[in-house]
């Protein structure tokens, strides 16, 4: 009994901390003792995961249209929005433009592709399924497309198909609706930030079940993955990991520092958000935990946290565009392509632009990946080669992408002078 008023005296984010400790020690359990292995069902633990992930895609919608929509109502300058919308979008393309180039370079740099003793038809040959699957999927759309879906054609099924831009391009029209019929503190602006607040407890509820949706992945993970495969192509693994540690901090710190900003208070405070999306491999399904950290924890505004975060998660994919960048140059060595600059160039815009809006899902990016590689003359089908070791590369970009998110509004909230420092020192 006092174990369990512990348990639910303690912060979500120690929560966190010990479902990913416990999970590490079940995990190994479940791989490296016989006995106990084969008493215990790895999918049954995964189910866990399946089911916190399943809760948040269930309120992730509707908790970003009430956001969006009232953090623009909150905004009494509908210039000053507009400058916000900006701003937030410059940072995002910057930081996923520094975060690809830092990956190809690491890539050129160990040439992982070059000699590679790794058999590309068999792993070709056992991932053919999802290759195909991708190949059907892949298209060539242009930045014109791209600027043209944002629009949504029935809002209805933009919700169920959690489409986060074309909501968010509906929040913001929804919300210049409302000032215009003069109702921002009238019945449908009140109503607007009674959603809000109800979402956010909603979202508290769903929070609850995050500690057991991180142990039961962990679990799954570590007792299942195949070791042998994560050898034959470690070095790739191990490329994608170091530059996005770089990034986050390397870069991340340096940024932090000649903003004012003491770096070890960011990271010791994201920690359990990052935690949480690394194993769970979903931006969307660490939203909410990312959005309460930033605000209650590093003293992010309300209205950049609103605002900044849920836009991030769908167009701040730093983790993504390097870990495409780097799998692109990959392919290329091995299978004898050398680029030129103005090649590696297109790589790298590319690898920008494709990873905007790119589903805040597990694996959505591999998608994205075969037609990078068919713009530049590659074969699609070497992307089972990435697929074979896509989870593991998935994790990682995924906390490549929460990071980014939040470190991006606390670039914005600093340069306007609206961080409150006494709750980022504390």
């Amino acid at each position: 009994m006092s174990f369990v008023k512990t348990y639910f005296g303690l912060k979500l984010s120690h929560k966190v901390a010990f479902a990913f400790a416990f999970g590490i020690v079940f995990g190994c359990a479940a791989r490296f003792v016989p006995t106990l292995g084969s008493l215990i069902n790895p999918e049954g633990f995964r189910m866990l995961g399946v089911i916190f992930i399943n809760l948040i895609k269930m309120i992730i919608t509707p908790l970003i249209f009430a956001l969006i929509t009232s953090s623009f109502l909150s905004v009494k300058d509908a210039g000053k929005a507009g400058m916000l919308a900006i701003k937030a979008v410059s940072i995002f393309f910057a930081m996923t433009f520094v975060s690809v180039t830092i990956g190809i370079a690491a890539t050129y740099l160990i040439k992982p592709g070059i000699g590679a003793n790794i058999d590309v038809q068999q792993i070709i040959a056992q991932n053919m399924s999802s290759v195909s699957n991708a190949a059907q999927t892949k298209h060539h759309s242009s930045l014109l497309d791209f600027l043209i879906n944002i629009i949504p054609s029935n809002i209805f099924q933009s919700f169920y198909n959690a489409d986060f831009l074309q909501v968010i391009f509906f929040s913001v029209i929804f919300a210049a609706g409302i000032r215009k019929a003069n109702q921002v503190h009238e019945s449908v602006g009140l109503a607007i930030k009674s959603l809000e607040k109800t979402m956010f407890k909603v979202t508290d509820i769903c929070m609850e079940v995050a500690p057991f949706g991180v142990f039961g992945l962990i679990v799954w993970l570590i007792a299942t993955q195949d070791a042998a495969l994560i050898k034959s192509l470690g070095v790739i693994v191990l490329i994608v990991y170091g530059s996005m540690l770089f990034m986050v901090y390397g870069v991340y710190a340096i940024v932090m520092a000649m903003l004012g900003l003491n770096p070890l208070k960011f990271y010791k405070k994201m920690l359990p958000a990052q935690i949480s999306g690394y194993f769970l491999s979903s931006s969307s399904a660490v939203l909410p935990m990312s959005m309460e950290i930033a605000q209650k924890e590093l003293g992010i505004s309300s209205e950049k946290v609103s605002f900044a975060i849920p836009l991030g998660a769908k167009v701040n994919m730093n983790g993504t565009a390097l870990n495409l960048g780097v799998s692109v140059i990959f392919i290329s060595q091995l299978f004898g392509f050398d680029f030129g600059i103005s090649q590696i160039i297109k790589v790298m815009i590319l690898c920008t632009l494709g990873s905007i809006g790119t589903a805040p899902v597990p694996g959505a990016s591999i998608f994205l990946l075969s037609g990078i590689l068919g713009s530049v003359g590659l074969p699609v089908e070497a992307i089972g080669i990435i697929i074979a070791i896509d989870r593991i590369l998935d994790m990682m970009r995924t906390f490549g992408n929460i990071s980014g998110d939040v470190m991006a509004a606390l670039i914005l909230d600093r340069i306007d002078k609206t961080l409150d420092m006494s709750v980022y020192k504390s």
